[in-house]
């Protein structure tokens, strides 16, 4: 497996279970550049007796640059783009009365957005029997962990800015939660910080909470690969041919 960039960057793989594999480059990718990659995996052995029977390319294009932050203290959420500020707005993330209604501190990614999405908490562990059971139809929202967190509207939330409310999630006015809907890119960096409930490396794409060095002593050779430089692929067989 090989990735190339027009920006050459230091990346590494990471296996996350047995059947996914994750690239990650030291710093984030360099803005609007193209990335390919090549998967080589015909003739190369899966399990005993089984082979990959062809070659994929990927390719796909980096964007503008967006991070945008959170910060539980101040209660804002602001939107940087190629390094300038252009947004600032007031939210509400979770009330931490409990760890599942604590938003997670860490480098999240965006996921998916959906324009209507209904919150279930069944589907986090709080069941149609519990006093804090909730299904609401919200809009603009876009997820950024497996735990359930999405950025969205909260048009019932009147103390954005002034108090942490929600059940996890970042609140925000209905104008500001579109424009972050209309303005988000799939894996636009997303940092949360000033609360008690660390992201999981594995909860989502939280890739970035993995500490450079730590994710190239987990990857299989131990060493970055060079994203400017194409490898040499080895042999397809073992030993016995």
């Amino acid at each position: 497996m090989e990735v190339l960039s027009d920006e050459p960057e230091e990346g590494a793989w990471n296996w996350f279970g047995d059947q996914t594999a994750v690239f990650r480059p030291k710093e984030y990718w360099q803005p609007d550049q193209e990335v390919t990659v090549n998967l080589r995996l015909a003739g190369v052995q899966a399990a005993d007796g089984v082979y990959g029977t062809e070659n994929h390319q990927l390719n796909f294009e980096v964007g503008r640059s967006q991070i945008s932050t959170i910060d539980s203290d101040t209660k804002r959420m602001t939107v940087e783009r190629d390094g300038q500020q252009i947004k600032d707005f007031p939210t509400s993330i979770g009330r931490a009365d409990v760890e599942k209604y604590t938003t997670t501190s860490g480098t999240h990614l965006t996921m998916e957005k959906y324009e209507d999405l209904v919150m279930d908490s069944a589907t986090v562990g709080v069941p149609k029997d519990d006093p804090e059971y909730y299904k609401l139809d919200v809009q603009y929202a876009v997820r950024f962990s497996d735990s359930g967190e999405f950025t969205h509207a909260a048009p019932w939330n009147d103390q954005l800015g002034e108090a942490n409310l929600s059940h996890g999630c970042p609140n925000l006015a209905t104008a500001d939660a579109k424009w972050f809907y209309d303005n988000s890119y799939m894996g636009d960096p997303l940092i949360v910080t000033g609360t008690d409930r660390e992201l999981e490396v594995d909860n989502g794409w939280g890739y970035w909470q993995r500490p450079w060095e730590e994710w190239v002593a987990n990857s299989a050779t131990g060493e970055p690969d060079d994203t400017g430089e194409g490898g040499t692929p080895g042999t397809v067989h073992t030993e016995d041919g």
